[in-house]
């Protein structure tokens, strides 16, 4: 599993935002090989006990405008930056629900980019 995350943090855009927890993914890219195996290892407890660690779902919510008035609130959509370790957490499951979903006879469809709506949300049992 250490594998896994250092390919996750090795994806990680430096240029996003860093959560309320001030590690970055710049940070987290420089010391990769170092923090990978601890990374695994909470991801593994969290699994383990089924418990998701309260630090890692708060998130800062910042408005971005959009267009328009400057001075109307409909005119921004709210945006919540996540601790990175959460966005390698919520991606290494997502990658094993996709492992998994493809060894089996069900055939999940979920929300891509680009996807009609209507095709965004599906799960046929084969």
């Amino acid at each position: 599993m250490p594998f896994e995350v250092k390919k996750i943090i090795e994806k990680l855009d430096i240029k996003k935002s860093t959560g309320l927890d001030g590690v970055g993914p710049k940070i987290l890219k420089h010391c990769g090989d170092t923090i990978t195996t601890c990374i695994a290892s909470i991801i593994n407890n969290s699994i383990s006990s089924g418990i998701f660690p309260d630090t890692l779902k708060t998130a800062s919510v910042m408005q971005i405008f959009k267009s328009g008035m400057k001075d109307l609130a409909e005119n921004y959509r709210p945006i919540s930056i996540l601790p990175t370790i959460s966005k390698i957490y919520e991606r290494h499951i997502a990658s094993q629900l996709q492992d998994y979903f493809s060894s089996t006879n069900i055939q999940m469809y979920y929300i891509r980019p680009n996807q009609d709506s209507e095709n965004n949300i599906h799960v046929r049992y084969l």
